[in-house]
């Protein structure tokens, strides 16, 4: 029995954000999943967060915390309206609660919660809502191309400070192993979204 060669590849954060995560949000966007790419970024916000504490970046029980450090430190600098949607103000959630509403809802039931309601930009633009600002109805409105936006602008804060040695962690280190199986002379590559749109 001919048992194929495992090659595996350490890439860093940096390596995985630039190169499946971000560009991978962008392609499910241009396949008309939006409502999908909410949830990406939703638990991925969570991530930015781990580079400020010295904990492992899988360790368990700071979802919470790690959300609410990467909106304070890298989402409230460039956008000030998070900071009324940042999460648990005094210790509570509110309808308009991003952790709960965005990251929570997408992760475990697979819907926003609260008063939050995902849209893309052109009907977003068409009915006059704005990202980060409550309709007629008093629901939060979340723009996915404005959250991707917000999303590549705090991933180059955090790049900058980790840089700067303003972090825990360095962005750099070793984050995940890819692994190849198969072809030996083939190069790992970090997971690819397959039959979607091309760049």
């Amino acid at each position: 029995m001919n048992v194929p060669k495992i090659t595996e590849q350490k890439v860093s954060y940096q390596q995985y954000l630039e190169g499946t995560l971000i560009p991978g949000i962008h392609k499910m966007q241009r396949a008309g999943l939006n409502f999908l790419s909410f949830a990406v970024i939703g638990t991925s916000i969570e991530a930015l967060g781990a580079f400020f504490d010295a904990k492992p970046l899988g360790e368990d029980g700071l979802s919470k915390s790690r959300f609410k450090t990467a909106v304070e430190k890298l989402f409230i600098p460039r956008n000030s309206r998070y900071q009324i949607h940042c999460p648990c103000k005094n210790h509570k959630h509110h309808d308009h609660c991003l952790y709960r509403g965005l990251r929570c809802g997408m992760a475990h039931i697979g819907c926003p919660q609260g008063k939050i309601a995902f849209t893309r930009r052109p009907e977003a633009q068409g009915a006059g809502n704005t990202h980060l600002c409550p309709d007629p109805q008093g629901l939060l409105i979340l723009v996915a191309e404005e959250l991707v936006d917000d999303f590549g602008e705090a991933w180059t804060a955090l790049k900058a400070l980790s840089a700067d040695g303003k972090t825990a962690k360095k962005v750099t280190d070793p984050y995940l192993t890819v692994y190849n199986y198969g072809n030996p002379s083939a190069k790992p590559k970090v997971c690819e979204i397959k039959g979607l749109p091309a760049d």
